[in-house]
């Protein structure tokens, strides 16, 4: 699931200038697609991907996906996408939203907030993965428990349970670093834009 545009453009455009217009727009290449995301100020969190997914004998047809996960800046990011190919190549779209119809923007979290949201996501994403691991994993069965006590090999639990809360340990160390660096990072903006008069 995701956030997805189909942009159908006329193959008088070239894909080099479809190619340009992307960059132009702030997006990187990656093999055979662009994507835009990861910067700097924690604006986008799932980031937007652009890539030819068709050709018929008339035009290309582009795909625009974010993430179901996208935020406000990643749904902005993609209406200005559609937007621009639409205008300057003189394209056609249809969203998850119907034919020519853009997606609607979630409210635009900004700075020292929307750093601090993204590690909790990342954090109750890493939860939910090891809770769901920890629940497939059958339990030990009677030899072992007995290797256990004559010899004081751990069971395959024992060793599981050891393992994973070194992880977990690990992922609440990760939230709290990435936090702390996105906390400094806004208030060095803050202190550099007050230093230079905005």
């Amino acid at each position: 699931m995701g956030y997805d545009a189909y942009v159908h453009i006329k193959k008088k455009y070239t894909k080099l200038a479809v190619e340009k217009l992307l960059i132009l727009m702030d997006y990187e290449k990656r093999g055979n697609s662009f994507y835009c995301g990861n910067d700097d100020e924690y604006k986008f969190f799932a980031g937007v991907h652009v890539w030819l997914c068709d050709e018929k004998e008339e035009e290309w047809i582009y795909r625009v996906r974010s993430q179901s996960f996208a935020v406000g800046y990643d749904l902005q990011k993609m209406n200005e996408t559609i937007r621009c190919l639409k205008q300057y190549c003189d394209a056609s779209f249809e969203s998850d939203y119907g034919k020519n119809r853009y997606f609607p923007e979630d409210t635009l979290i900004k700075g020292a907030e929307s750093g601090c949201y993204f590690p909790v996501e990342r954090l109750f994403n890493n939860f939910s993965s090891l809770k769901h691991t920890l629940s497939k994993y059958p339990r030990d069965i009677e030899a072992e428990k007995s290797m256990y006590e004559i010899s004081g090999i751990p069971t395959p639990s024992m060793f599981n349970a050891n393992v994973y809360s070194t992880y977990l340990c690990s992922l609440i160390e990760e939230y709290f670093r990435t936090t702390y660096i996105a906390y400094l990072s806004s208030i060095c903006r803050v202190d550099k834009m007050w230093a230079t008069g905005f």
